[in-house]
């Protein structure tokens, strides 16, 4: 797990979140972020999709080996279609610091190809901190 000190104002939500918030639960959709290859894994990967409208993240963290795809949890309603969002994927293997962001809306089906980039802790600390 990674902790940036760096991104303090960002909390963590639970998946009734949006519903508790008024989103219409008919309009969900799961997610797919697919990493470049299987070195890209649970172990060695996070990936948060962050919603700036509520200052709040949810962890993607199902991984499939197959298909080196990350999605929601099973039994997760979805997140609602048509909401703004970052998408953050963070690697650390032998040694060295991957970084990946995009943002937009949700959609439904949402599939995501992380183009990783080599970067360094500090740089992502900076990244973070502008959310």
């Amino acid at each position: 797990m990674y902790i940036f000190d760096s991104c303090t104002n960002v909390g963590f939500t639970n998946c009734d979140f949006f519903w508790l918030n008024g989103s219409d639960t008919t309009a969900t959709t799961n997610i797919s972020i697919i990493t470049p290859d299987t070195s890209y894994n649970s172990t060695n990967t996070e990936i948060f999709l962050y919603f700036p409208r509520y200052k709040t993240n949810i962890l993607v963290n199902i991984y499939n080996d197959t298909t080196h795809t990350f999605s929601l949890l099973e039994g997760y309603r979805g997140v609602p279609i048509g909401y703004p969002y970052e998408c953050i994927v963070v690697t650390a293997k032998n040694g060295n610091y991957y970084f990946y962001q995009t943002s937009g809306n949700i959609t439904k089906g949402m599939s995501l190809n992380a183009n990783m980039v080599q970067t360094t802790y500090s740089n992502i600390q900076t990244q973070l901190k502008g959310m």
